[in-house]
């Protein structure tokens, strides 16, 4: 157990993850940290409200990065979770080796979506609590008890406020273990099972309504909008896409082609069936079919990277599972085969490993907000004025010293607020376009000689626009190092 968990934190290079700066997208999730308990719901946007809290508790070490501990401590434990659940099938496979708990354990340490995923956000809790669920699942099939099945129902209950893929998951392990109940024809069991299914649902929609719902608006959907399932275009574009996004997360695992993915994928779940563990096998497909749903209807976007980090991590185990079961049945079976099943392990082995190590070493978006702050705080005169853009003010929020205010945006944004300062301070732009441009340079007080102005994640064009703008009200400008420029005005700032 202890060799993929000792994988699984060197490859998400823990050292680099403390060091390297927040960008936009960690900015506005950082930032809840500074802003007073009360306003934790404005603050959660793009991450679960649980995350959010979760990073009020993460120890005050490491350096201003010391937030991303939180997503790397969830990858590095999915690694536990899946080591036991392949340990539950080397027991009921009557394996006294633990090859299949091994083989679970690397594949979470290993699977390259994970590995791309450095930023701060819920991603690799995602793929944890996909995990758990399914060992809870498990749990309940190994050993049916209405105590089992109340502990089941908690955990789906309690994972949607730290994952917003737990929904999908939990739907396909209900249907799961009521099919496989079904089949069994234990219908008190199953009646059991239906009540069980009614309190998560009503938890779960409440939890929705109340809060989840505040942040799926349209200004989310348009921006997801080129990853929904488009049914809107005839059930042949739809049909075409789902399969091609599959193919390409199939594809992604580092298992070599997609085909051979989905294979060993099917030999996971027939070894789950081997094992007993009919509703947690039937459960996986159900799950896809829950997140074709949500893709139609706009509200998951689909196998996007990103956001199926659950998905393709549980099917990464399950792909190990089915090649360290073939193996297993092979060796037993026919000694000779034993060099066949040791030339397939290698071969995906020699496929996974190139392309974990390039997924680990892709760098984040080099967007250095904690240096630019750094030469702010070593350059700065008296009288000189800091103006931030709209979504540079994020992350620079995060690592200026003065404490920010946080208030509802107007800006048409998915994330729900926008970072102000105390009249006197730094000036933040309320939006991106011209209007807001022209308002925030407004702000600066006449006669200012040099303004400080931050602009480091602004597309194209963009920054020609506030430079444009300072040249026109007769700044000269320069850029003393990457996102920061410095404007000088002759007479001052008229």
């Amino acid at each position: 157990m202890v060799a993929p968990l000792v994988i699984a934190l060197v490859a998400r290079r823990p050292a680099y993850l403390l060091s390297h700066s927040f960008w936009v997208d960690e900015g506005w999730v950082a930032d809840s940290v500074r802003a007073p308990l009360e306003q934790v719901p404005l603050l959660t946007s793009s991450t679960p409200l649980g995350w959010t809290l979760l990073l009020r508790l993460v120890p005050p070490i490491g350096g201003p990065q010391r937030l991303r501990l939180l997503p790397l401590a969830f990858g590095v434990a999915s690694v536990l979770l899946a080591w036991w659940f392949g340990r539950r099938l080397d027991r009921r496979l009557g394996c006294t080796v633990p090859f299949h708990g091994l083989a679970a354990g690397l594949a979470a340490a290993l699977v390259p979506a994970g590995l791309a995923r450095h930023d701060l956000k819920q991603y690799t809790a995602e793929a944890f609590v996909a995990l758990a669920l399914v060992l809870a699942a498990a749990h309940v099939e190994a050993a049916w008890s209405r105590a089992r099945l109340a502990v089941f129902a908690a955990a789906c209950m309690l994972a949607f406020p730290f994952s917003n893929a737990a929904p999908f998951v939990a739907a396909g392990l209900v249907g799961g273990l009521a099919v496989a109940t079904a089949t069994r024809r234990s219908w008190a069991r199953l009646a059991e099972l239906a009540v069980a299914t009614a309190a998560v649902a009503v938890a779960n929609g409440a939890f929705y309504v109340l809060v989840v719902s505040g942040g799926d608006g349209p200004a989310i959907r348009n921006y997801w909008s080129a990853h929904y399932i488009p049914d809107d275009q005839g059930f042949q574009v739809a049909a075409d896409f789902v399969a091609d996004r599959l193919q390409t997360a199939l594809g992604g695992l580092g298992l070599g082609s997609w085909q051979v993915a989905a294979a060993l994928v099917a030999l996971g779940l027939l070894a789950l069936v081997q094992a007993g563990l009919t509703g947690v096998a039937v459960s996986v497909p159900l799950t896809a079919v829950a997140m074709v749903v949500a893709g139609s209807l706009q509200r998951y976007p689909f196998l996007h990277q990103r956001t199926s980090l659950f998905a393709t991590t549980l099917w990464m185990v399950l792909a190990a599972l089915g090649l360290a079961w073939l193996s297993v049945v092979l060796a037993r079976r026919w000694r000779p085969a034993a060099a066949l099943a040791v030339a397939a392990v290698v071969a995906v082995a020699l496929a996974l490993l190139p392309a974990a190590r390039q997924a680990a070493a892709r760098p984040l978006p080099d967007e250095d907000h904690r240096g630019i702050v750094r030469h702010l705080l070593a350059h700065r005169q008296p009288g000189d004025a800091i103006v931030a853009s709209h979504l540079d003010a994020y992350p620079f929020a995060w690592y200026w010293p003065d404490r920010p205010v946080f208030v509802p945006t107007r800006a048409p944004t998915a994330v729900r607020f926008q970072v102000t300062y105390p009249p006197g301070g730094v000036i933040v732009a309320r939006w991106s376009d011209a209007a807001s441009v022209d308002e925030a340079l407004g702000r600066v007080p006449p006669g200012t000689r040099r303004v400080w102005l931050v602009v480091d994640h602004l597309p194209d064009g963009q920054r020609a626009r506030w430079l444009a703008r300072l040249a026109k009200l007769g700044a000269a400008a320069e850029t003393p190092m990457d996102g920061l420029v410095l404007a000088r005005f002759r007479a001052g700032r008229p």
